[in-house]
């Protein structure tokens, strides 16, 4: 059975491109932290107006010496 459109404008091919484009080119970095330890940084980035994934790849990209734009988001995904 076909999975339904995830956007009334995206169609299922441009959602396989972009899956297809996004497990090529991209990775899941991640970390285990006790559940009281997650809720609260997730507070603490929301009260920021701020995502914790935004946050991460921040730090990482900070660590690196890299801007947000030089990690590599200027790359098109398909159909954009």
């Amino acid at each position: 059975m076909p999975k339904p459109k995830t956007s009334a404008t995206r169609t299922d091919a441009q959602r396989r491109a972009n899956n297809k484009w996004d497990y090529a080119n991209r990775t899941v970095i991640g970390c285990k932290v006790d559940r009281e330890t997650a809720e609260r940084y997730k507070a603490h980035c929301a009260a920021r107006g701020t995502t914790v994934n935004a946050e991460i790849k921040s730090f990482v990209l900070d660590s690196l010496g890299e801007s947000e734009t030089a990690g590599g988001d200027d790359q098109k995904q398909p159909g954009e």
